[in-house]
């Protein structure tokens, strides 16, 4: 056993304790070392402030307005492009594309793009904005997010993410909390802005869960959340993961939530999340940086791998494009149960609240 620091005992007075998990200890700034931003524990001189431009920690006070998002029900896969991807996209036609804020906005100044030119969109793909990005853009972002937002909302975004501030274990919790309720009024500021906005939920442990089931209860016009997964390599984050998904699902209890997942290429995890997930759409840039190295993706079952091809790029971006549209289709296919059409009506899960 580790020798014991002063992190690892939690203060008496540590604030939130409705949302602190058991294991939870990081109440303190004293130690934590910083990631080139502010981070904000209870003894940060600046937190009430904080709390105040927040409106709080709860995430009640942000409601959601009736809008009408894209039809991501009835669609599989959402090919992730890149600036310089256009000639990919000269031989296949997705019915959407995702974009990452880092390449419409720059990473210091802020300077937005004039248009989506620079992606070469073939005549009605549909463009979504994911809002995952580094933490010096999103952190410089935040201060000047609903002029930003004014400006991308000029671009002919269908929908955008909320913001996905970041969460580290070794953070102290106010600060994983504070983001998470940034995260929630970045989708507040979409809504204002006039762009159909989707929620991106973080969370660090099961009560970050179970705070985002009560708003999804209290607000009935949100029928698409996102999840950004992409930063999970290995197993062991992975399977932690999927036990907090498999405890979402079931305290859900039979509300219907299309889930947009960005990240996994793997092809077990992509059967995993099918598996767990009442419907799904995937969502990730695999098939346009494998398709831009020229190799072209193949497999056998839940095997998938990669060769170089000589065949021009394009040809290997729709090929690796159908690829998943073509696996996920069949797995919907096996399961009747889980066709997109039915889903804002699904049926209630058991509820087997794992624990970490």
């Amino acid at each position: 056993m580790g020798q014991l620091t002063i992190l690892d005992n939690r203060a008496p007075h540590c604030p939130f304790v409705h949302r602190l998990e058991e294991h939870d200890n990081h109440c303190f700034s004293m130690g934590i070392e910083k990631p080139g931003y502010e981070v904000l524990a209870e003894d940060h001189p600046d937190i009430d402030e904080w709390l105040a431009v927040i409106r709080g920690i709860d995430l009640q006070n942000v409601r959601a307005l009736p809008v009408m998002l894209p039809d991501f029900f009835n669609t599989d896969f959402i090919p992730t492009i890149r600036r310089g991807d256009s000639e990919l996209l000269a031989a296949h036609k997705p019915k959407f594309v995702a974009i990452r804020l880092e390449d419409v906005v720059s990473r210091h100044e802020l300077r937005v793009a004039k248009n989506l030119d620079r992606f070469g969109l073939p005549k009605g793909t549909k463009p979504i904005l994911q809002c995952y990005g580094s933490d010096t853009l999103i952190e410089n972002l935040w201060p000047l997010r609903k002029e930003v937002f004014a400006q991308l909302a000029k671009l002919g975004f269908v929908a955008a993410t909320s913001v996905n501030y970041s969460m580290w274990d070794d953070q102290p919790h106010a600060e994983r909390l504070i983001n998470i309720k940034r995260g929630l009024i970045t989708f507040e500021d979409w809504q204002a802005a006039g762009v159909p906005a989707i929620p991106h939920i973080y969370w660090y442990g099961y009560k970050d869960l179970a705070a985002w089931a009560e708003w999804l209860r209290a607000n009935p016009d949100v029928d698409v959340v996102a999840i950004n997964l992409q930063t999970i390599r290995s197993q062991l984050e992975w399977d932690q993961a999927m036990r907090h998904l498999a405890y979402f699902v079931s305290i859900l209890k039979g509300r219907p939530v299309h889930f947009l997942i960005n990240g996994p290429s793997s092809l077990v995890r992509v059967h995993e999340l099918n598996d767990l997930l009442p419907s799904f759409t995937l969502s990730n840039a695999y098939v346009t940086r494998t398709a831009s190295a020229g190799q072209i993706i193949s497999r056998q079952d839940d095997d998938a791998w990669t060769n170089y091809s000589p065949l021009p790029r394009r040809d290997i971006f729709r090929s690796n494009s159908t690829l998943y549209e073509q696996y996920l289709a069949k797995m919907r296919d096996k399961y009747p149960a889980k066709t997109k059409n039915i889903q804002r009506n699904p049926s209630p899960q058991k509820e087997n609240p794992a624990k970490p």
